[in-house]
């Protein structure tokens, strides 16, 4: 019995060591939970405190970002950036980093001073073609010219050009060409020496132009019309007078331009039609680039006196013995009056502000200026331009 005891305690206290030993060699899983999370925590915030520390060192460094993005002036720690203040941010760095785009505009170009001079000219003519020279990219500008040279008694709808005029006007025509590659649009009145005046300055300068028949039998076509507001009845209110203060005729059209009350009874008020005309023919939205227009002698004189303030020095009435119909002609009355060729550009800005240089085809704007003093004519409408007299 009492060996019985003893094996029994002996066994209780193996087990009980047992029990012990397994316990002290297992980890308590909740204590290891808290170590864990405890030693991650502490990392964690170690490691976020040095990558502020880190980028707010690169901030201070970088002076690129400006208090005006970032306010390192503030004691107080940054708030949470909304996507509205990401959208700032990043409009602003964008503003900063890129150039304005209107530093790469090209600058609008302007006139040089020699051009300035020209355009303001008044008291002389200019060769045509240098205007070309001195007309903005955004400009248009119309050519209102007198017809090249006919022989005297080629009046009337039928009247030509004679051969030096179709010379004149090819001349001028290849004068033009390397000055513009514009296609022109071309205005004639109904007569043939107009009409064919730009034929030929279109054959001169290169362009495809129908021959005058042809063109002569169509109201218009892409870049032709015929129109007979460019004729001296623009100007004339009553035809039947036939006279201004003794001075008939064709003088009678530079008598009434320089003094407005001469002929009130035969002529409209020059300086008010010919702004009506311009306004009525040449409004910057409705014309092209490049207009040509043949005209009379009788149109120009007025219409240049008018555009150029009275300048230009066409008082041919002056120099005509005022006698009636019974005129005694003499060199100086051409020297007055409006030569082959000759005429007026209007330059036409967008806001329809204009400049009116006086211009001239040939050699003069003058009709007689080029004719040898010493040489007797019977007829002076034989005082012309010869080819080899052209500049």
């Amino acid at each position: 019995m009492s060996r019985f005891l003893f094996l029994a305690a002996a066994f209780a206290m193996l087990l009980t060591a047992c029990g012990e030993s397994s316990n002290a060699t297992k980890p308590n899983q909740d204590d290891s939970d808290e170590i864990s999370s405890s030693s991650l925590e502490e990392t964690s915030s170690s490691s976020a405190k040095e990558v502020v520390a880190d980028t707010n060192s690169v901030v201070k460094e970088d002076s690129r970002y400006s208090s005006s993005v970032f306010n390192s002036s503030s004691s107080e720690e940054p708030s949470e950036t909304s996507s509205s203040d990401i959208s700032e941010i990043e409009s602003s760095s964008s503003e900063v980093e890129e150039p304005a785009s209107s530093s790469s505009e090209e600058a609008e170009p302007t006139l040089s001073e020699a051009c300035l001079e020209m355009r303001s000219t008044q008291d002389k003519f200019i060769p045509l073609e240098d205007v070309f020279d001195c007309v903005l990219p955004k400009e248009k500008v119309v050519f209102v010219i007198r017809h090249g040279e006919r022989d005297k008694n080629a009046d009337g709808t039928t009247g030509d050009l004679n051969r030096h005029g179709k010379s004149q006007s090819t001349y001028l025509g290849k004068q033009i060409a390397p000055k513009s590659s514009e296609e022109f649009y071309y205005i004639s009145t109904k007569t043939y020496r107009t009409l064919n005046t730009d034929v030929y300055i279109s054959k001169g300068k290169g362009e495809t132009f129908l021959d005058s028949a042809t063109v002569f039998g169509n109201d218009s076509s892409y870049h032709f019309v015929k129109d007979e507001d460019f004729t001296e009845k623009w100007f004339v209110k009553n035809s039947g007078s036939g006279d201004c203060k003794g001075v008939t005729s064709w003088a009678r059209f530079t008598m009434f331009a320089y003094d407005t009350t001469a002929c009130p009874n035969d002529f409209y008020n020059v300086d008010a039609k010919s702004i009506e005309f311009i306004d009525t023919h040449f409004m910057y939205e409705d014309i092209p680039n490049v207009t040509v227009a043949a005209t009379h002698d009788k149109f120009i004189a007025p219409f240049l006196i008018s555009l150029t303030n009275r300048k230009i020095g066409l008082e041919a009435h002056e120099y005509v013995k005022k006698n009636g119909y019974d005129n005694d002609w003499n060199q100086g009355v051409f020297k007055h009056w409006p030569n082959y060729l000759a005429g007026v550009a209007i330059i036409v800005n967008e806001n329809n502000e204009r400049a009116f240089v006086p211009v001239k085809g040939l050699k003069t704007g003058y009709l007689g200026e080029h004719c040898p003093n010493n040489e007797k004519e019977d007829d002076l409408y034989t005082c012309r331009m010869w080819e080899k007299d052209v500049k």
